[in-house]
């Protein structure tokens, strides 16, 4: 398998804990499908960031977090094949 496939999708939240925006350093293995939200510490959806064709390689998001309330969230990425969570902090 290629070294790439199984390396996390999720690279790096940060930072963490935020307070005004954070970035989601992703590495997708492949041109594909994804999707990528945040979830709230019960697990409902709070927002989505992404939906949609993601290009192989090296991806960043950035989130404003300024409005997010303090606490405990998810990160979920999701593909056809994968699913991975990430977890961070809001603070105030």
């Amino acid at each position: 398998a290629n070294p790439t496939d199984l390396a996390p999708m999720i690279q790096r939240l940060y930072p963490n804990p935020a307070t005004s925006s954070m970035q989601v350093d992703l590495l997708m293995p492949n041109t594909e499908n994804a999707s990528v939200i945040i979830l709230d510490a019960f697990g409902h959806t709070n927002r989505s960031i992404f939906s949609g064709m993601i290009e192989k390689g090296r991806k960043v998001f950035t989130i404003n977090t300024g409005l997010m309330q303090p606490g405990i969230y998810r990160i979920l990425v999701t593909t056809k094949d994968r699913v991975e969570y990430g977890q961070f902090v809001i603070i105030k």
